[in-house]
């Protein structure tokens, strides 16, 4: 007795096309056809046994598949493996798959796609917006959900974190979205709403008259419930946009009064007075002043701007000027006596408090700045030990942890004249940063938690730790010995290339260079993307 034939079987890949055994054609959209065996074919696929023996079929139309899909099909019936797959024929060989009935194949294909997702490039937009795709396509035409299953479980995992990197670029062009792409993306953000209020804010901000159809489902979407502290910007700011909307419909109207009620009922936003900048953190940007020709130019100017109100930002200034007109060259040491003349006159008539040595280590360490710093560190109004505090935060973060997430940052802090706490924990204060959203975004804003209600149990809050000291913030990068300065370097983005999150001189990532053009500067400084960076505060009394 011949024993009946298992499926998937090698019966040699090399007979494929031969006009000898070639019974059945497999006629392509771009013209010409494929011969195949009708008995191979049919001892995989249900389908083709029906048509070539019920039906008496010599030929099949597989003209809604490419040649390449056919090819790869037919090899993985004649050898019994999926060998020729590619993303370019995945879609249309896994959907040839399933029409025909092919079962082990059909299995072959998820599981190709499911090691697709496993090596996803978490890095790239490219990568994870073709995944989207497909998984999309087999559910809206073969109504298998699975592979959105599949999307869904590793896109909203902690090592894609999808509602801070592919949901916002994916969204850009909200209107262009099927309802159902909406639900499977309100699926995988989760609890992550927030992420869906940056889209509508960066939406409403392009197209401030009416409510869309797409971005009155996201608002019908949105949960308040869990709303975290540092979230609620994001949502404050959404308010605000919805205030705006010229001319709202009857139901736009209805469902903006309705999200304002629940949002009274779970949210309770915080006032103005809940934080408190710190000096340096309004982002000056350096090309204000990258262009003077000479020091005593660019001191006139900064002795006149509002925002440089204390000597550390006024050194900060100097410091990348000097940085990016002289590099690293030995030849010029800018230590005139007039320069330094008309400083120690800034800081007598503004009151400011000296510079602290340690906070000037990271210029000495520069030979264009090397005289200068030794100059100042012999004049007494320039420089002082006395009365300063240098703050290390708790924690350190990764580039796309600091950059890309909001984050309360921790600092434990008992300044001399703080009470006792009462409670056993430990005092200091809270600097909250708001990410980054997309490439360039203004949402990344760092500010001091000044509510006791933000706070955590953890630490204690302390009003005079804000009000007795003057806030400076540096970074520290791969715990380094050098405090960075940041004051001058604007805002931080994602470079067009994508492959770096840059502030300022410090451009974080693994990939090689970016697009320097972006940039202000002409010094940069290159981090891996596993580069920790860790906020500190000088605090001067």
């Amino acid at each position: 007795m011949v024993p009946k034939v298992q499926v998937p079987m090698d019966f040699g890949v090399k007979y494929l096309g031969s006009p000898s055994h070639g019974n059945l054609k497999f006629r392509l959209k771009e013209g010409g056809d494929i011969p195949a065996n009708s008995m191979i074919i049919s001892y995989n696929s249900p389908v083709i046994e029906s048509l070539t023996t019920d039906l008496m079929q010599t030929s099949v139309d597989v003209d809604d598949f490419s040649k390449d899909a056919v090819q790869c099909f037919l090899e993985s019936c004649y050898s019994g493996k999926l060998q020729k797959i590619t993303r370019t024929n995945f879609r249309d060989a896994n959907k040839m798959s399933n029409v025909f009935e092919v079962a082990w194949l059909v299995k072959r294909c998820f599981e190709y796609f499911e090691n697709l997702v496993d090596e996803m490039n978490t890095e790239s937009f490219e990568d994870q917006h073709y995944l989207f795709e497909e998984a999309m396509f087999m559910w809206g035409t073969l109504k298998n959900r699975n592979f959105v299953e599949v999307a869904i479980k590793k896109f909203s995992s902690e090592i894609v974190k999808c509602d801070q990197f592919f949901v916002p670029q994916y969204l850009t062009d909200l209107p262009s979205h099927t309802t159902k792409q909406l639900d499977v993306i309100i699926e995988m953000v989760g609890e992550q709403k927030h992420v869906l209020m940056k889209v509508l804010n960066l939406h409403f901000e392009q197209n401030a008259e009416t409510l869309d159809t797409n971005s009155r489902y996201l608002l019908e979407n949105v949960s308040f419930s869990g709303c975290s502290s540092t979230q609620r910007m994001v949502y404050e700011k959404m308010f605000e946009n919805l205030e705006a909307i010229q001319n709202p419909s009857k139901e736009d109207y209805k469902l903006m009064l309705r999200l304002f009620k629940q949002a009274d009922n779970c949210l309770s936003f915080p006032s103005s007075q809940s934080y408190t900048r710190i000096p340096n953190c309004s982002f000056l940007k350096f090309r204000l002043i990258k262009n003077f020709p000479d020091l005593i130019q660019l001191t006139d100017f900064l002795a006149g701007f509002p925002s440089v109100n204390n000597s550390y930002i006024f050194f900060d200034a100097v410091y990348c000027w000097v940085l990016e007109k002289f590099k690293f060259g030995e030849g010029y040491i800018p230590e005139n006596t007039k320069f330094v003349e008309k400083f120690i006159g800034i800081i007598y008539e503004r009151g400011w408090k000296p510079l602290v040595p340690r906070y000037l280590a990271a210029g000495k360490n520069i030979s264009c700045l090397k005289g200068l710093i030794e100059k100042m560190e012999t004049i007494p109004a320039f420089t002082s030990y006395k009365n300063y505090s240098r703050i290390v935060s708790v924690d350190d973060y990764s580039p796309q942890e600091f950059f890309q997430q909001d984050n309360d940052i921790k600092f434990y802090f008992k300044h001399q004249n703080t009470e006792k706490c009462q409670n056993g924990e430990k005092c200091g204060f809270i600097v909250r940063v708001t990410g980054l959203f997309k490439d360039v975004d203004d949402y990344f804003d760092i500010k001091v938690v000044i509510d006791p209600k933000s706070y955590t149990s953890d630490i204690h809050f302390n009003n005079q730790c804000t009000k007795v000291a003057t806030m400076h913030l540096v970074l520290q990068i791969d715990n380094s010995n050098y405090d960075y300065p940041v004051t001058w370097s604007g805002k931080p983005y994602k470079d067009g290339s994508n492959k770096y999150y840059a502030w300022g001189q410090h451009w974080f990532s693994k990939q090689g260079e970016g697009s320097l053009e972006q940039s202000d500067f002409k010094i940069i400084w290159f981090h891996g993307s596993d580069a920790r960076i860790r906020p500190i505060i000088y605090c001067i009394n």
